[in-house]
């Protein structure tokens, strides 16, 4: 259940449309006609005395070169930029699939091997040693299980003391199935072979209850090999790759909170 270290409320507002704008005719000045709204000349700057302001030859700003000018290019997207790309954030966008978002445009993924990537369940206390448990999604993805235990018949009571007994056994390991280009252009779409259950996210919300400094789901990456580039080629740094190089383990301890976790990108568990 998993905090960016890296502005990560950008790409938020990229994924939820907030930085989106829209305008109808009359905000810019003419009518749903596309005629001046001020023909009296008045000096309105709002307004448009070529009378047609969808003809660029009749402003000479708006350069049909200019990408700023281009409604098929996206004003929100993100640039490409110098050194290798970054994440910056992840979210859950349903029980199979994981969006990514980076720094910068990447380039198109085609044949990859999805053993680079590896998702936990974390948390970290930092007032127990400070340390960090990482674990398989299946380990805490089973249903979760209660029973009851009634004492006191035996030494001449009613038998009506009881208490309730409740675990989570493992179910099913969830691995990354496939790794695809997003309709935009800085993200990527990360499809799981399990789903992310809610079991999963209760265990994940009881670890912050109990005073777990960070507890939730976090993609780890090795860039052994081919992988996720940029536009320039170059690659997406390793991510905590201990957890993908240690396949045959579904639990692991580390000294410190969350060390090698750069950037730390917590995935928020929603269900």
């Amino acid at each position: 259940m998993v905090r960016l270290s890296l502005q990560r409320h950008v790409p938020v507002l990229v994924a939820t449309g907030a930085l989106a704008l829209g305008c109808g005719p009359r905000v810019l000045g003419f009518d749903t006609d596309g005629s001046d709204s001020d023909p009296t000349g008045t000096g309105d700057p709002t307004t448009n005395p070529s009378g047609n302001p969808t003809d660029p030859t009749a402003n000479p700003t708006m350069d049909p070169t200019d990408p700023s000018t281009d409604p098929t290019i996206d004003p929100t997207g993100t640039i490409p930029l110098p050194g290798p790309p970054l994440l910056v954030d992840a979210i859950v966008r349903d029980a199979f699939t994981v969006e990514l978002f980076f720094s910068e445009p990447i380039a198109t993924i085609g044949a990859i091997d999805t053993n680079k990537f590896r998702m936990s369940a974390a948390f970290s206390y930092s007032y127990y040693s400070d340390s960090t448990r990482y674990s398989d999604l299946g380990r805490w993805n089973g249903e979760e299980q209660c029973n009851e235990y009634c004492y006191g018949e035996d030494y001449g009571g009613t038998g009506d003391n009881c208490y309730e007994w409740c675990y989570t056994p493992a179910g099913p390991n969830v691995r990354v199935q496939s790794i695809v280009n997003s309709a935009y252009a800085d993200r990527a779409l990360m499809v799981l072979d399990g789903p992310i259950t809610t079991n999963l996210c209760k265990q994940l919300a009881k670890k912050l209850e109990e005073g777990a400094g960070e507890a939730a789901m976090f993609l780890h990456y090795s860039n052994n090999g081919p992988g996720i580039t940029d536009l320039d080629g170059e690659s997406l740094d390793a991510i905590a790759e201990h957890w993908v190089l240690t396949t045959n383990t579904y639990y692991s301890y580390q000294q410190g909170s969350f060390p090698f976790m750069n950037p730390f990108i917590p995935i928020a568990c929603p269900f």
